[in-house]
């Protein structure tokens, strides 16, 4: 190829890529209303409400070609060297200002995400790293956000569940929970997390494993095992959760029936309730109702009642002490009694 052949094909090879730069160039900037989508980004940072608002709505309204703009705004921090500063000084307003738009970031990134839903899944690794933000409200907007988006959040919130921090343990436990039958596979790793460490994961875990349907057969011993727990709370949920078995929690009367004596009433109103769902085949929780109906917490007397109510003749011991909670003065307890 002679030398002006050459220079022509390398200004033509030159003008094809400068074209294909500019025109991905333009597929990563979308627009909205004439403004690309960094302004808009850039207005989530915005002091007013409405600005910020309106951001939102156009972000949202965008759907997939906002989300890796968003996910980059879920990454905004302070430098290490700014977040020193603000630890030892509070007399910079302006260092106060700029944290607070990095927040602000976040946390519209936050809503911008939730409100795209399904179609903004690829978020979702730097949405389930959020749940640990410094500012809690910022991670219960990720959280919504993975409940929102469905599905496709399970797998990563599962994984969640082994983070080495707290916080994300929690929340990710805590969103499996709200996803409902979707995370049902989640259910083995959530059972693990009722050993966790901390009280607060152990008690969120406890409480999802009672909405997303799981299957009893390692969920309802797990469970069982809590009524143990040092954390009444955790003891509370786990409570809670059995009674959704029904009967295929047969096995937890035993720990259940000892629950009716907790120290904290709510642990035996969970109890009581797990107790009469079991139905029959949990008499032997009877003797521990009764005693409830004279406990000095009208609703620790009041699920007592129902619950025995719902045990039906197997209960039947019971009866003279039901006919004396006819006469409380709590009209709860003397309803379930009737």
């Amino acid at each position: 190829m002679n030398k002006p052949l050459a220079v022509a094909a390398t200004s033509v090879l030159a003008l094809a890529v400068a074209g294909v730069v500019a025109s991905l160039w333009q597929n990563e900037e979308p627009e909205r209303d004439g403004k690309p989508v960094r302004h808009w980004v850039r207005q989530l940072r915005s002091n007013n409400a409405s600005d910020q608002a309106q951001a939102v709505a156009v972000l949202a309204s965008m759907g997939e070609a906002a989300v890796p703009s968003m996910i980059k705004a879920l990454q905004a921090r302070d430098s290490r060297l700014k977040q020193a500063l603000l630890r030892f000084s509070q007399k910079g307003p302006l260092f106060h200002i700029r944290t607070v738009n990095r927040v602000r970031m976040r946390a519209g990134a936050g809503l911008v995400l939730r409100g795209i839903g399904p179609a903004a899944k690829k978020a979702v690794p730097a949405l389930v790293e959020t749940l640990g933000d410094s500012e809690e409200f910022v991670a219960d907007l990720a959280e919504h956000a993975l409940v929102r988006i469905g599905m496709e959040s399970v797998a990563c919130l599962t994984g969640a569940l082994l983070h080495p921090s707290d916080q994300v343990r929690r929340k990710a436990s805590v969103a499996l929970g709200r996803l409902g039958d979707a995370a049902r596979s989640s259910a083995p790793r959530l059972v693990l997390a009722l050993r966790d460490r901390d009280a607060r994961v152990r008690a969120t875990a406890a409480s999802s494993l009672g909405k997303i349907g799981a299957v009893p057969n390692n969920t309802v011993p797990g469970l069982t095992g809590c009524l143990k727990d040092q954390a009444g709370a955790v003891r509370e949920n786990a409570a809670a959760s059995l009674a959704g078995f029904g009967e295929d929690a047969l096995e937890a009367v035993p720990p259940l029936t000892q629950a009716l004596a907790d120290s904290s009433d709510s642990v035996r109103v969970n109890a009581a309730n797990a107790l009469g769902k079991i139905g029959s085949a949990a008499k032997e929780g009877v003797p521990g109702l009764v005693g409830n109906l004279a406990h000095a917490s009208a609703i620790v007397r009041a699920s007592a009642a129902l619950a025995l109510g719902r045990i039906g003749p197997e209960a039947s011991v019971a009866a003279p002490a039901l006919l004396v909670a006819l006469g409380n003065p709590d009209a709860l307890t003397r309803r379930n009694a009737a």
